[in-house]
């Protein structure tokens, strides 16, 4: 297990192990995140998985309880948001083509009935409201 902290001095829990749901290489439930150990370096996805920390808490929890229950605008509109932090820190060359990876991610393991193009779309518009421009 180790320590990080999102906005600045909130802490967060996030435990390495292979009890992961199936298909995945992280997950956050609200202030803790279990992560597979062979992804114990790969700091875009921990960040990814931050991000939903944040969202957990600038809802004030409220974003559980919405992807518990299936809202699919929340739960695309939270994974666009952490998908595109979790592009934003690949090299630059490499960007482009973890927008066409984590597009598929998104509308392939989410249950959401959104297409590849649409995710893709909304990535892509996030990261340039990030100020990430990509040729």
């Amino acid at each position: 297990m180790k320590w990080k902290r999102i906005f600045k001095i909130i802490p967060i829990s996030v435990f390495y192990t292979e009890k992961v749901k199936g298909g995945f290489a992280g997950v956050s439930y609200g202030p803790w995140i279990k992560m597979r150990p062979e992804y114990k370096d790969d700091n875009p996805l921990l960040q990814h998985e931050l991000t939903h920390c944040k969202q957990w808490y600038r809802t004030f929890g409220i974003h559980g309880w919405l992807v518990l229950f299936g809202n699919k605008k929340h739960i695309f509109e939270s994974e666009v948001e952490a998908y595109a932090v979790q592009a934003s820190l690949q090299p630059e060359l490499m960007i482009l083509s973890r927008v066409d990876l984590y597009a598929t991610f998104i509308s392939t393991k989410y249950g959401l009935n959104v297409t590849k193009d649409e995710a893709k779309e909304a990535l892509m518009g996030k990261l340039e409201t990030m100020g990430i421009e990509i040729l």
